[in-house]
C-alpha cells in the first residue's frame, strides 16, 4: 500500500514499535494516516522521488500536518509559460504579395520591432 518499497524491514520494526507504545495505536489509525499521505502525495502530484522511504515516514513523520487542499498542478509551479507566435505562412503571404503586385518587403514600424526585441531577446533594455 505505501509507494516506495525501499527500507521496508526498518519501516516495519517502527511499525511494530509504534504499536507496542499504547493500546490507541491500531491498525486502523495508521491506516487512515497513511490514506491521508496518499490524498497529499495524489493532490500534489508529487513525483516518486519526493514521496518518504517507508523507514522514514513510519518513524514518525507520519503525524505530520499535510495540507490537502486542492493546489496548481506540479507543472504549472515550476514552469512558466512563454508566449508562442504563430509560425509565419510564408506561401500565403507570398500569394498575397503577388497579388498586391509588390515585390518589396513590408518595413517593421519602431514599436513592432521594440515588442518583437522585448519578448525574444534576453534583455529586455536593448536599444534598438
Amino acid at each position: 500500500m505505501y509507494p516506495r518499497k525501499e527500507a521496508k524491514k526498518k519501516a516495519f520494526s517502527y511499525y511494530k514499535a509504534w504499536r507496542k507504545k499504547s493500546k490507541d495505536h491500531t491498525y486502523a489509525v495508521m491506516r487512515d494516516k497513511l490514506e491521508t499521505y496518499l490524498k497529499y502525495i495524489k493532490i500534489n502530484d508529487l513525483p516518486m522521488r519526493f514521496i518518504q522511504i517507508g523507514s522514514t515516514w513510519f518513524n514518525g513523520r507520519f503525524d505530520d500536518k499535510l495540507d490537502l487542499t486542492p493546489q496548481k498542478s506540479s507543472n504549472q509551479r515550476y514552469k512558466q509559460t512563454k508566449p508562442v507566435r504563430k509560425a509565419m505562412d510564408w506561401k500565403a503571404y507570398e500569394a498575397e504579395m503577388a497579388k498586391e503586385g509588390t515585390k518589396k518587403r513590408p518595413k517593421l514600424t519602431e514599436e513592432e520591432r521594440t515588442k518583437i526585441f522585448r519578448e525574444f531577446g534576453s534583455d529586455s533594455n536593448t536599444k534598438i
